[in-house]
């Protein structure tokens, strides 16, 4: 009696153990996921808290006028500025500018290259709806 009592309380055991591990596999691989809480995907961006035309200065002290394009693109990315190229490559649109504080903000600066290649200047970058909101 005893050698079937031992054995029908082990089973319950070594069930609960099964159950509770795959659950516990399943909550690892949650949240590993993402799904597991209050994770977000990246950074949130925030407003840069300068005007433009500071934002532009800022920038110009990384990389002044007359500097070449190739040097310019260095030395935005190395201060964690991102943005993009126009058409025909004669304008850089800044968008974003990492902090070293893991903040990122939008920023709003267009540099304009000239035929050599060489910044010539900066401008504040005008969203398509502040054009037609100025109709």
């Amino acid at each position: 009696m005893q050698n079937w009592m031992s054995a029908k309380m082990a089973r319950p055991v070594t069930g609960l153990f099964t159950i509770t591990g795959l659950m516990v596999l399943v909550a690892v691989v949650a949240f590993a996921s993402g799904f597991g809480g209050c994770q977000s995907a990246g950074p949130l961006i925030a407003a840069c808290p300068w005007p433009s035309p500071v934002q532009s200065a800022e920038i110009l002290k990384l990389a002044p006028l007359g500097t070449p394009r190739s040097e310019v693109l260095e030395k935005l990315k190395s201060a964690g500025i991102s943005g993009n190229s126009g058409a025909n490559e004669s304008i850089f649109y800044c968008d974003l500018w990492k902090q070293p504080s893991g903040e990122v903000w939008h920023i709003n600066v267009v540099l304009l290259f000239d035929a050599d290649d060489q910044l010539y200047a900066t401008r504040p970058a005008v969203a398509a709806t502040d054009e037609t909101a100025k109709s």
